[in-house]
């Protein structure tokens, strides 16, 4: 897992390599941020009914954030197994950990999808999402729940990746993977006409881009 990227965090100053190793964490989740971002200002600019696109695409940001961060949260864990197995050289034990992260990542985001599309009505309705966009938001939500699999794989990944010292590959997968999503949602949106759902999908073709091949 060595690479031009990875920083020794046990010898050399701490503040400059503690600086260095989170300054791509931090920007990393702004860049993770902007996903959504960039899909209401595609829908809010360019959709047919660009206001009701708007709200639907907002009302899904709390259940899908809170359910994406959640499991975020729990790739943490993985990290934290993964750099005590490198500290202590246990080659055998840390591939076995790798592989164990990304196939539960991998397992957390199929039922992920399963539940974000059986039950995407009925959260948005427990929310109380005003009648007339529930339908946009029904269809942007269940799109959107389709890529979490993509998702919850490249958070782990990242986690694995930056288990070795490795913070900045996942921050410039996640730029390329950004700038993709921003092409997407232009052309499904104004050239394909496709709205929310334009949005939705040019999101999750991003997510399963996003994977990274390194980390598994």
């Amino acid at each position: 897992m060595a690479s031009k990227h990875t920083l020794d965090l046990t010898t050399g100053s701490v503040t400059k390599k503690l600086l260095s190793f989170a300054f791509p964490i931090l920007l990393s989740t702004i860049l993770q941020h902007l996903y959504t971002i960039a899909d209401r200002v595609v829908v809010g600019n360019f959709a047919f009914d660009g206001p009701s696109a708007l709200a639907a695409v907002g009302a899904t940001n709390s259940p899908t954030n809170l359910l994406l961060n959640l499991f975020t949260g729990i790739s943490l864990g993985a990290n934290i197994v993964c750099s005590n197995l490198r500290g202590a050289n246990d080659q055998t034990r840390l591939r076995k950990c790798m592989h164990s992260a990304l196939v539960l990542s991998a397992v957390f985001g199929v039922v992920l999808m399963a539940v974000g599309l059986a039950l995407a009505e009925k959260i948005l309705t427990w929310m109380d999402t005003p009648a007339d966009v529930l339908p946009m938001a029904v269809t942007y939500m269940r799109i959107f729940f389709l890529g979490m699999p993509g998702s919850l794989v490249y958070n782990f990944g990242a986690a694995i990746l930056r288990s070795h010292g490795d913070s900045k590959r996942s921050m410039y997968i996640l730029g390329v993977t950004g700038f993709i999503n921003v092409l997407l949602n232009l052309l499904l949106v104004m050239v394909f006409h496709l709205d929310v759902a334009g949005v939705a999908i040019a999101s999750i073709i991003a997510q399963y881009v996003s994977i990274q091949p390194k980390a598994l």
